[in-house]
């Protein structure tokens, strides 16, 4: 899909919503989202020290704009997944992912992407284009488990 094609999608998204985001606050959630590479990393325990799971790093901003307005920063990063480059919808499906289901979830996407095969039409790859925009859809349709963390 073409980048203009998503552009519009993230403005009909952000007219439809009463709660969307204004000018600036789409501008810095695009930035995070197609300015470089989703930071995998992984956390050491407090306890004894021991590795705990990888997670991806959602940006601060993008943290902070998800507390004051979660579904409008899940319905522009659900067009981000649904029509961006592979790179840029994998890092948007694993920040709507972290954001709502913790950051170790939100590092499935990053850690088992193959640009490849990320627009592969064959069903229920989880791992695909198609299975994170439904991963994504369901946490949108889940209301209350859509609230900031």
């Amino acid at each position: 899909m073409a980048m203009a094609t998503v552009a519009a999608l993230l403005l009909a998204a952000a007219a439809a919503d009463p709660a969307a985001l204004s000018g600036a606050e789409m501008r810095d959630l695009r930035a995070a989202v197609y300015g470089g590479d989703a930071f995998l990393t992984v956390p050491e325990r407090l306890v004894g020290g021991v590795a705990g799971p990888e997670v991806v790093v959602v940006p601060g901003p993008v943290t902070a704009l998800h507390r004051r307005k979660p579904r409008a920063v899940l319905v522009v990063l659900l067009a981000v997944v649904e029509g961006g480059r592979p790179a840029d919808s994998v890092r948007a499906a694993a920040y709507a992912l972290a954001l709502t289901a913790g950051p170790a979830v939100g590092a499935l996407p990053v850690r088992h992407f193959d640009e490849g095969t990320y627009d592969d039409p064959a069903p229920a790859r989880i791992n695909s284009r198609s299975g994170w925009v439904a991963g994504v859809r369901r946490k949108l349709a889940g209301g209350d488990r859509v609230a900031a963390r």
